[in-house]
């Protein structure tokens, strides 16, 4: 099944304003956050008690609560809307005012800026969203184990039986983290992973594949969008699962799309060298 199945009463209305939100979106992946735009024209449309809504939208996935923000993620999809716009996250939000602005999910180098420059008179919508529950929760810490184990595995075939000593000639701070890491363990009582790879955070993992872009990537677009995915996973997911911090919905389907871009990349690049990663 696609990202699209119901036709929702709000779809026309979307589609209506399809050229000024695409506008946002330019705006967003230009600023961080674009201006806004009345859809005032929705309470035509349906009746809610609060409008407030939003949606967390790419080519890969669609994720919303609520009906109107659901269908206007569902609309740019099916319009191909997104397909302008490589593998950017965006993040729609209704105000309960009406009021539509678009704005970079996560981890774009000028998202810093915009909160710099832009003061918000709303007070913060962050902590009326809900958090995820400890059933969903445990089941997204073993997809994170489990990623990480596959993804250390692919790091040591794409590199090659000798990586180690190419690592320690090209990357050498890299290795010396590991190995502290691994005195560390052995300071604790603690047995030392027999790979010393297993010591291996996620922005190791970026550093090597900038360092090597030909043996992980088809170009520098891809290699920066498979590292954006990687800031995207840790901030959204991994790091606050590990270092229990709160997770959000919104956190929680944006991490496990960037999983899903993640092992979408690593299938290709396994496929492209003939590799097997079966246990």
């Amino acid at each position: 099944m696609g990202l699209f199945q119901l036709v929702s009463i709000y779809d026309t209305y979307w589609e209506k304003l399809l050229k000024e939100i695409q506008n946002l979106l330019k705006d967003a992946r230009e600023n961080g956050k674009s201006k806004e735009i009345d859809v005032g024209g929705l309470t035509k449309v349906g009746e809610r008690e609060n409008w407030y809504g939003a949606v967390v939208v790419s080519k890969f996935m669609v994720k919303s609560d609520m009906a109107h923000t659901k269908s206007l993620g569902n609309v740019l999809v099916k319009k191909g809307i997104l397909n302008n716009f490589e593998n950017t996250v965006f993040r729609l939000v209704v105000s309960e005012q009406l009021k539509l602005h678009a704005e970079l999910s996560l981890l774009h180098a000028n998202k810093d800026a915009y909160r710099k420059q832009i003061t918000t008179t709303e007070p913060e919508k962050l902590l009326t969203e809900s958090i995820i529950q400890a059933g969903d929760l445990g089941e997204f810490y073993h997809l994170i184990r489990e990623f990480e184990r596959d993804l250390r595995k692919f790091m040591e075939e794409m590199l090659g039986k000798s990586y180690l000593k190419m690592l320690e000639n090209d990357l050498p701070e890299i290795v010396k983290r590991w190995k502290e890491r691994e005195d560390t363990d052995r300071r604790w009582g603690l047995d030392p992973d027999k790979d010393l790879i297993s010591y291996a955070d996620l922005t190791d993992y970026m550093q090597i594949i900038k360092k090597y872009r030909r043996i992980f990537a088809e170009s520098e677009e891809e290699s920066n969008d498979v590292v954006t995915y990687f800031k995207i996973f840790a901030i959204n997911g991994r790091n606050p699962v590990m270092h229990f911090r709160p997770l959000t919905t919104q956190m929680y389907h944006t991490a496990k799309g960037a999983e899903k871009f993640l092992r979408e990349w690593i299938r290709r690049r396994t496929e492209k060298r003939g590799l097997s990663l079966n246990p």
